[in-house]
């Protein structure tokens, strides 16, 4: 099952209602866990996901291993960086501690939008990783025993917004799940 957590009280309080922008863009987020990803793989022909970040109905970004932050100015939806963090590759916690400094020091004239990718679940709540989600809005999902190695989550919260007022989502019903992807259309 997919799984989503949205307060509807996020559009009122933090003024994430319909709004006119200088620029606005259409946005589509789509990612796999690593079961997915296996299975694909094992096809004859191999098979792969289109996984990424598009914007205006182009590719703009691609994923990487674990975590993807894509961070957007709120007045004006321009995209302002794109950094990638491999959480499940470090186990020293060094890369969840730089990807919580990151999340920290963003305001709430952003929106952060987390995207996973292949594996999410090792070490992710290591470095305070976990308060710095909570801080941008996430929180019930991403902090779940339930959270699986291999899953699917996405995250679009503003800074400061605080525990669960995020739009967050997530789909695995085990680790390594086959079943384990999201696509996330956002206008």
């Amino acid at each position: 099952p997919v799984y989503a957590v949205c307060n509807p009280a996020i559009a009122i309080q933090h003024e994430l209602a319909a709004q006119t922008y200088a620029t606005s863009h259409t946005y589509r987020f789509s990612t796999a866990g690593q079961g997915l990803l296996a299975v694909l793989a094992t096809l004859t022909p191999a098979q792969t996901y289109s996984a990424g970040i598009w914007v205006d109905g182009a590719l703009a970004y691609s994923l990487a291993a674990s975590f993807n932050v894509l961070v957007v100015d709120r007045a004006t939806m321009v995209n302002e960086s794109f950094t990638s963090f491999n959480v499940a590759a470090d186990s020293t916690g060094a890369t969840a501690t730089a990807m919580a400094t990151l999340l920290n020091s963003l305001d709430s004239s952003k929106i952060v939008i987390i995207v996973s990718y292949e594996e999410p679940q090792a070490n992710h709540n290591a470095g305070s990783l976990d308060a710095a989600i909570r801080y941008c809005g996430g929180g019930p999902l991403y902090t779940s025993a339930a959270f699986c190695e291999g899953s699917a989550y996405i995250l679009v919260g503003v800074p400061g917004i605080g525990y669960g007022q995020g739009l967050e989502y997530y789909k695995g019903s085990g680790d390594n799940d086959s079943t384990a992807h999201l696509c996330l259309p956002l206008t």
